[in-house]
């Protein structure tokens, strides 16, 4: 009887459903925002979003794009990651419970709030239904804190109080995809420069410097240091560029030019969808 009731469970037909499940809620919200356009530019609008236009377009796309790649099988994990993303940036915009005061509109927005991060969970487990390549999953996973750390900084900065909990929720979340950039490169790429740690990497660059002037290194020694040299340097002279465009844009956009990280981010991940890397993310 158990065994029957697991591979009923376990079969394609309750696989699809339990998907259309979880998408039913994105798939309902997504129709009625583009049936009632102007009512999805009112939300967006009553959330302190702007451009409300753009970004009720942003929620339409999402709710509808991730659910049918979900649905397809095709590029399902991107699917599970767009809708996850989405949600947990959703959940904390429109469900801040912990800002009303004790009450039933309180307690509405608790279970509001909890009830999207079970759906959070069930993208988790649409992500672990096919086997994904676990280098794609990190540059996703990075993408989506990235966009998320856009749409808090925009929202609720500038900071001039750092210890509010919008000012910690947003340092954050750009702090974990920054430690998802160093586990990619400390996992998926080992000899090349760490791009999120430069005391290392100047510290090297200095000693191998000195090294190469002294001239007293044997040939084969003097072939690696320069290499690593070169390397480390061109990541130190990247890391610089990098810090001052980000200043120069920060003074032109303000909390603005957290758009242009999660365009480079998506940029990395989609020149990896195809990779192979050895860590794979089972079934």
């Amino acid at each position: 009887m158990r065994g029957r009731i697991g591979r009923l469970f376990a079969s394609p037909r309750m696989t699809r459903l339990g998907l259309l499940l979880l998408c039913a809620a994105y798939l309902q919200g997504g129709i009625d925002k583009l049936v009632d356009f102007p009512g999805a530019v009112a939300e967006q609008a009553q959330f302190g979003l702007a451009p409300a236009k753009l970004f009720a377009v942003a929620v339409i796309d999402t709710e509808l794009i991730g659910s049918a790649l979900v649905l397809s099988g095709s590029l399902r994990w991107l699917g599970a990651l767009w809708l996850g993303g989405f949600t947990v940036i959703a959940s904390f915009l429109a469900n801040r419970f912990w800002d009303l005061p004790p009450g039933m509109e309180r307690f509405m927005a608790a279970n509001a709030f909890f009830e999207h991060l079970g759906l959070v969970g069930g993208s988790l487990n649409a992500l672990a239904a096919r086997e994904v390549v676990a280098l794609v999953v990190l540059l996703w996973v990075k993408l989506v804190l990235l966009i998320a750390g856009f749409g808090l900084a925009p929202h609720f900065g500038p900071f001039p109080d750092g210890n509010t909990w919008q000012a910690l929720a947003t340092g954050v979340t750009l702090v974990a995809a920054t430690a998802v950039q160093n586990g990619i490169q400390r996992i998926h790429l080992p000899t090349a420069p760490p791009s999120t740690l430069m005391t290392g990497n100047t510290t090297q660059v200095v000693i191998d410097a000195v090294d190469l002037t002294r001239g007293r290194l044997a040939p084969d020694v003097h072939a690696i240091t320069r290499a690593r040299l070169v390397r480390m340097g061109t990541s130190i002279a990247s890391f610089a560029v990098g810090c001052a465009a980000a200043a120069l844009m920060y003074a032109v956009t303000s909390m603005w030019c957290f758009a242009l990280p999660p365009l480079i981010a998506l940029g990395a991940a989609l020149a990896h969808v195809e990779s192979r890397p050895v860590a794979i993310v089972s079934k």
